[in-house]
């Protein structure tokens, strides 16, 4: 649940890697390094947005890189 808008993804949205519940894997240490980052998908969405996952499909906050900040 977005209680601020987050509205491009360097606002540090939630991002997922759909069908990451399906590597078998927890997600690596050095995950910036590591190629399957790029299949991450940001979540972005006006306050209010809700994001719904599966705990196990690999997720994280992203780094908030504006000037905004996000709660």
């Amino acid at each position: 649940y977005y209680l601020t808008d987050v509205p491009t993804p360097e606002h540090g949205p939630t991002e997922v890697v759909p069908r990451s519940h399906l590597f078998g894997q927890v997600v690596p240490e050095n995950f910036e390094e590591d190629p399957r980052r790029k299949l991450a998908v940001p979540c972005v969405g006006k306050a209010g947005t809700v994001v719904c996952f599966n705990n196990q499909v690999w997720h994280r906050g992203a780094p908030n890189q504006s000037d905004t900040v996000r709660y």
